[in-house]
């Protein structure tokens, strides 16, 4: 055996090692305690006034994560917009594309598009997202979604999971989300819809960068 077969013998077995060192240490299924850092975005934004909605054991469960917020914002005379934040430390698979959920509880999933973030607000950094549109016999819904892995914002399910997977296999610490703003859409037409979740996301954004590590 030459020396190059032993150095890659070497290699592989160093990469096999830590994989399973990654994957023994990083995913044991148990669920993350501690502070819920999605708790710590305001109640308050800007005229919007929010109220938590209690998150089932069932669906902590199943996501592997106690850190879930699920809020309704209103102000007077303007319907409601849904802010929902799923976030986990070193679970990847805490963190999966919205439409999973959606499809799963009988909702039909339409036009999806992609989109850069400063259509809707200046905040930097700028980053894509994902609009869907979905209904469910007569309810229909405008979704924004998109991820957050330690300082990447990606509409990328596939960058968000490597980014998270990549810092795990380096030893690092990361925290990933899922960020999704909704509204619903009813007696009006989608575009006004819209505008009003372009308004909310324009408020909200940079209470979710300064509060989601």
């Amino acid at each position: 055996m030459d020396k190059n077969q032993k150095k890659l013998i070497l290699l592989g077995g160093l990469f096999i090692f830590f994989g399973l060192f990654s994957f023994i240490f990083y995913y044991s299924g148990k669920s993350v305690e501690g502070v819920l850092l999605s708790k710590n975005i305001p109640i308050q934004v800007e005229e919007w006034e929010g109220i938590d909605i209690p998150m089932d054991e069932k669906t902590m469960t199943i996501l592997e994560t106690r850190d879930i917020l699920f809020r309704v914002y209103t102000q007077p005379n303007v319907p409601p917009v849904y802010l929902c934040v799923v976030f986990a430390q070193n679970n990847r698979r805490s963190i999966h594309p919205p439409e999973v959920c959606y499809i799963a509880s009988g909702w039909e999933v339409g036009k999806k598009r992609f989109f850069p973030s400063n259509e809707v607000s200046p905040v930097e950094p700028f980053f894509d997202a994902t609009e869907i549109l979905i209904t469910k016999n007569y309810n229909k819904q405008v979704v924004y979604y998109w991820y957050k892995a330690g300082d990447l914002f990606t509409s990328s399910i596939a960058k968000h999971q490597w980014n998270m997977a990549l810092s795990q296999l380096m030893l690092k610490r990361i925290r990933g989300a899922l960020i999704r703003i909704s509204t619903e859409v009813k007696d009006e037409s989608q575009k006004e819809a819209l505008q009003r979740l372009n308004q909310f996301t324009s408020a909200v954004l940079p209470a979710l960068q300064e509060n989601l590590p």
